[in-house]
C-alpha cells in the first residue's frame, strides 16, 4: 500500500509527473479549473479577514478601526484585480501569439499542399500527355502503313510487252493517261474529272479516302505540332501524286472536305506540275492565293 501510494504521489508530482505538466501551461489560467481556483483564493482570503476583524476587534469603541481596516484589504483587492486585468491582457497577448502561429503555420502547410498537388497535377498531366502522345504515334503509323500498302497494291500497264508499274509509278501512269480529259475545251472540269475518275475509280477511291483520314486524324488530334505529323505524310507524296491530289480537291469528291485539310496543312506546297495548270485554267484559277511552288516560277 506504502509503495503504491509513492508511485502514485512521484507520478502526479514528480518531475515530469501530471501536476507539473499540467500547472506548467500557460493557457491553464484561462481554464475553468483555473478561474475557480483564483475565485475560491479571493473567497477564502475574504473570509479570514472578516474572521480576523470580528475576533480581534470587539465592541462598537474597536469596530469602527476596524472597519476602516478593512477598507484598506478593499483597496488592496482593487488593486489585485487590476492586476489580474493586466494578467489577463497578458494572456490574451499570449492566446493571440499562438493563433498567429497556428495561423501562420496552417498557411504554411496549406502552400506547401498546393504546392505538392501542383506537382502531383503537373507530373499527372505530363504521363497524360506522353501517353496521348504515344497512342497517337502508335494510330498515325497504322494508317500511314495502311496507306503505304494500298498504294503498293495499285497496279497499271503501262503497255503491251512491258511489266506492270506499280505504286507511285501505277499512279504517275494513270495521271499521264489521264491528261488528255483535263483540257480548256468547253466540256468543263467536272464532266472531265468524272470520265477521268470512272476510269480508275477502284485504285484512286480507296487512295484519297486513306489519305483523307490521316489528314482528318491528324487535325482532330490534341497532339501539339500538327504540321510535324502532316509534313511527314507530305515528304511520302511523289509529284504524279502531288498532281492528282490537286485533281481531287477542286472536284465534286474533294472540295468540301478533302481541299480545306490539304490547304490547312499545306500538302501542295511542292505542287509544281506547270502542265497541268496550262491545260486547264479553271484548275489554276482555284488554287490562286494558295502557297504552291509552281506559282513562283
Amino acid at each position: 500500500m506504502f509503495e503504491a501510494t509513492k508511485k502514485w504521489v512521484k507520478r502526479v508530482l514528480g518531475k515530469k509527473g501530471l501536476a507539473r505538466r499540467f500547472f506548467r501551461r500557460e493557457r491553464f489560467w484561462l481554464s475553468f479549473v483555473g478561474l475557480v481556483i483564483l475565485l475560491l483564493s479571493v473567497v477564502v482570503l475574504w473570509l479570514l479577514w472578516a474572521l480576523f476583524t470580528y475576533t480581534a476587534y470587539k465592541g462598537p469603541e474597536t469596530s469602527g478601526p476596524a472597519g476602516d481596516k478593512f477598507g484598506g484589504i478593499t483597496a488592496l483587492f482593487s488593486g489585485l484585480a487590476f492586476a489580474g486585468l493586466i494578467f489577463t491582457l497578458f494572456v490574451q497577448k499570449k492566446e493571440l501569439q499562438y493563433q498567429r502561429e497556428e495561423l501562420s503555420h496552417l498557411v504554411k502547410e496549406t502552400k506547401e499542399t498546393k504546392e505538392h498537388l501542383e506537382a502531383q497535377a503537373n507530373h499527372l498531366k505530363s504521363q497524360s500527355d506522353f501517353v496521348g502522345k504515344q497512342t497517337f504515334e502508335n494510330s498515325f503509323f497504322q494508317l500511314l502503313t495502311s496507306f503505304n500498302s494500298n498504294l503498293k497494291s495499285i497496279s497499271v500497264l503501262k503497255a503491251q510487252h512491258l511489266p506492270e508499274a506499280v505504286g507511285a509509278d501505277a499512279l504517275e501512269t494513270i495521271l499521264n493517261n489521264g491528261r488528255r480529259f483535263f483540257r480548256d475545251d468547253g466540256v468543263g472540269f467536272d464532266n472531265q474529272y468524272a470520265e477521268f475518275f470512272q476510269n480508275r475509280k477502284n485504285d484512286l477511291g480507296p487512295y484519297f479516302s486513306q489519305m483523307y483520314n490521316i489528314l482528318k486524324f491528324i487535325k482532330n488530334s490534341e497532339v501539339e505540332d500538327k504540321t510535324f505529323y502532316s509534313n511527314i505524310l507530305r515528304a511520302q507524296l511523289s509529284s504524279a501524286e502531288l498532281s492528282l491530289l490537286a485533281l481531287n480537291c477542286f472536284s465534286i469528291h474533294g472540295e468540301s472536305k478533302m481541299a480545306p485539310l490539304v490547304k490547312e496543312f499545306q500538302i501542295l506546297k511542292n505542287f509544281d506540275d506547270e502542265t497541268l495548270f496550262d491545260n486547264c485554267r479553271e484548275l489554276s484559277g482555284f488554287y490562286r492565293g494558295w502557297s504552291l511552288k509552281v506559282q513562283h516560277r
